[in-house]
């Protein structure tokens, strides 16, 4: 009866250990898999300690249009949720065209850091002090002959694929 009794309390102990350990419990609402103090229920990053939760910005935009291009300069950003920073480096630029006459169909053009005074696919973004991160003065220019006959939204989303701010091309 000992050795039962024995087995017993240390086979629940196990099953104990298991669950409620953060790093291997099967359960999300108890599981930390990166130990960051937020459960991987909540944690939109459960592998990435230095962030939670995904960053929403809202830009305030000021157009300078001119015959060949529309000019999006960022005036302010407010950050909504997660006032960090963002670096260009892990935010991808992304064009949802919604043309007149078709299914409107979505376009990733690249990564901010990457095409940083490039025209790439109509687009061009440039990367204004703080150079490296998201924020205002920066400037997004789109070619008229690509999107004067096609609004568009355009949207940034970072490493994780989470859209974090967007804004409509003037049509």
């Amino acid at each position: 009866m000992f050795v039962s009794m024995t087995a017993f309390a240390v086979l629940a102990m196990i099953i104990l250990v298991t669950v409620f350990n953060p790093l291997i419990s099967p359960y999300d609402f108890i599981r930390d898999s990166d130990l960051d103090g937020y459960h991987d229920d909540i944690d939109d990053y459960p592998h990435d300690k230095s962030r939670h939760m995904v960053t929403w910005l809202q830009l305030d935009i000021a157009w300078e249009n001119t015959s060949t291009n529309y000019t999006a300069r960022i005036a302010d950003v407010w950050v909504i949720i997660q006032g960090e920073e963002l670096s260009t480096s892990i935010l991808e630029l992304g064009v949802n065209w919604l043309p007149h006459y078709m299914t409107a169909y979505d376009e990733k053009i690249g990564n901010l850091a990457e095409m940083n005074g490039q025209w790439v696919n109509g687009v061009k973004y440039v990367d204004n002090s703080p150079v490296g991160i998201f924020g205002t003065g920066d400037i997004f220019s789109f070619d008229v002959g690509v999107f004067e006959d096609h609004p568009s939204d355009v949207s940034i989303a970072d490493d994780y694929g989470y859209v974090v701010a967007y804004f409509t091309v003037v049509d």
